[in-house]
């Protein structure tokens, strides 16, 4: 065991001492656990506009997952090496409480949303734990560049992130939110095989955060009632949290798309959604179509967890309280739909959302630009 800290720290120095190669960058997605999310859509940028640069993934298990460049394993000493001679690392999650840049290395940091429903950071620091703010204020001094989608998410990032520089804000749009606009049908067709769907069935994906104050929201969600309501025209996925995904979800008539790697592909293939304070809900606004909030625990998550930035009556949204609410709005999907389609075209032109449908271009030259 010590031979091998030793070996890791020698590495690791090694490593830092090492020329950095200025085409190379560094790409994870839910510290290497997914390969999707802003980082996926900036890296394919970059491969399809600059085939000179060096794309590397590191994952938590890399025989998972299909891409494009290279793999590598999180914690291992390619890990290491790729990590301190990379010229850009860019990542959707805070970088380990170990991890200190070197001064000619980039760090761009896309967060995982265009915009929250949840407090974070700074603006939460009465409901996280102090390690987790003290390795996040360290984290935050490292970053030179943080993607922000819209104009109300960089008010927050800069707050939130303890960013006293505003040039470090890049207001170039939310990367992972353009397949969502800009996807061809065949691309459609091309997610609804990879998870065996039939090409003509309509999808309701249900797809909750976690909660921090116990208990799980899938006690308390009426699969069969659901299923029953939406009719055999509809199949349910359910997608969970990266939090909760060790779960194993057993019921009938359901598709468990939890390990299916990119969360926004779902969302281009999702006819309606159904989630409760995710911030998946702001980019599948960005689509128009049918939008459920399942909050049955309203009361225990604003007195138990860490707040949040919108008042939940006022989103352009249908939000169901319990079971039998939820049951017969989706019973008259069209009708109770179009009754919020004008004050979400209101939000949406309030929240100035930007680059819509080509942030990940936009990006991908920055860094190129940065190499």
């Amino acid at each position: 065991m010590i031979k091998k800290a030793l070996r890791r720290v020698v590495t690791w120095w090694l490593c830092r001492l090492t020329k950095i190669d200025r085409r190379k960058l560094l790409f994870m997605d839910y510290y290497g656990s997914h390969y999707g999310d802003s980082p996926r859509a900036i890296s394919d940028k970059i491969s399809e506009l600059s085939t000179d640069s060096k794309i590397v993934w590191a994952f938590t298990h890399p025989d998972n997952h299909k891409i494009n460049g290279k793999k590598i394993r999180v914690g291992s000493l390619a890990y290491c090496y790729h990590l301190y001679t990379c010229r850009a690392i860019v990542t959707n999650y805070r970088m380990p409480i170990d991890f200190k840049k070197r001064k000619s290395q980039i760090y761009v940091q896309t967060w995982h949303s265009a915009l929250r429903l949840k407090m974070i950071e700074r603006d939460a620091m009465n409901r996280l734990k102090f390690q987790y703010i003290e390795m996040a204020i360290g984290d935050s001094r490292q970053i030179d560049f943080l993607l922000s989608g819209c104009e109300r998410s960089t008010e927050i990032f800069k707050r939130a992130f303890w960013l006293d520089d505003n040039e470090k804000i890049l207001s170039l749009g939310c990367p992972r939110t353009d397949i969502t606009l800009t996807t061809s049908d065949d691309f459609k067709v091309g997610i609804r095989q990879r998870i065996g769907l039939d090409p003509k069935q309509k999808i309701a994906l249900y797809a909750p955060t976690f909660r921090n104050y116990g208990g799980s929201i899938l006690d308390k969600f009426p699969f069969e009632e659901v299923s029953k309501s939406l009719g055999e025209e509809w199949q349910l996925l359910l997608r969970l949290h990266p939090h909760e995904q060790a779960r194993t979800i057993l019921r009938t008539g359901i598709i468990d798309v939890t390990h299916y790697d990119d969360v926004t592909e779902l969302l281009v293939i999702a006819d309606l959604l159904i989630t409760d304070y995710s911030a998946l809900m702001f980019d599948f606004m960005l689509t128009r179509r049918p939008l459920f909030l399942f909050i049955p625990d309203l009361d225990d998550y604003l007195n138990y967890e860490r707040g949040i930035y919108f008042d939940i009556p006022q989103l352009p949204v249908m939000i169901c309280r319990n079971e039998s609410e939820l049951t017969q709005r989706l019973r008259h999907i069209d009708s109770e739909w179009a009754r919020q389609r004008a004050a979400l075209d209101k939000f949406l032109n309030e929240m100035d959302f930007y680059n819509l449908g080509h942030s990940s271009e936009a990006v991908a030259k920055f860094l190129i630009d940065q190499l």
